[in-house]
């Protein structure tokens, strides 16, 4: 009987440190972008990729892990912009929770935010995660899976200390 308590408690503790251990910060450097994404403990994350050129693209969401698949669901983040009859929702071009009075707001008529909504490139893009939503733990590293399904060796997030 204790044996078997003892075993159980060593494979109860094994699987709570698998699934804890993903927690942390991850980089990947590709190409021009410098590729982020923090996994917190309360299951959310937070996701960038920055570049010089092309400035930066962001979102943010719930996670979840299943075996060493961790599996990301992003979220919108939304602005209310306040017309004469009625209020909108628009996608935030920043990470902060925004009333864009029309014909009041500097934001609202911003260069960057006519092109980001003509063209619907918001630095907040929520299809702008990891493809197919999901990436494998291996090492203390997270990898990214190409078109086909299968893992990308060059798409590689090592952890921070």
């Amino acid at each position: 009987m204790n044996i078997r308590v003892l075993c159980l408690s060593i494979l109860f503790l094994y699987c709570f440190q698998a699934c804890t251990s993903v927690v942390g910060n991850y980089k990947n450097i590709g190409g021009v972008y410098l590729y982020t994404i923090e996994i917190n403990k309360d299951h959310t994350y937070f996701y960038t990729a920055s570049s010089h050129l092309a400035g930066e693209r962001w979102s943010f969401g719930t996670w979840t892990q299943k075996n060493n698949i961790l599996f990301l669901k992003p979220q919108p983040f939304y602005d209310i912009v306040r017309l004469k009859d009625k209020d909108t929702l628009v996608l935030s071009i920043d990470q902060k929770h925004d009333v864009i009075i029309q014909f009041q707001n500097e934001k609202y008529f911003s260069v960057l935010y006519e092109i980001y909504s003509k063209d619907n490139m918001y630095p907040q893009n929520i299809k702008f995660v990891p493809f197919m939503n999901k990436m494998i733990i291996k090492r203390k590293k997270l990898y990214e899976f190409n078109k086909n399904g299968k893992i990308d060796g060059k798409k590689i997030y090592y952890k921070e200390k």
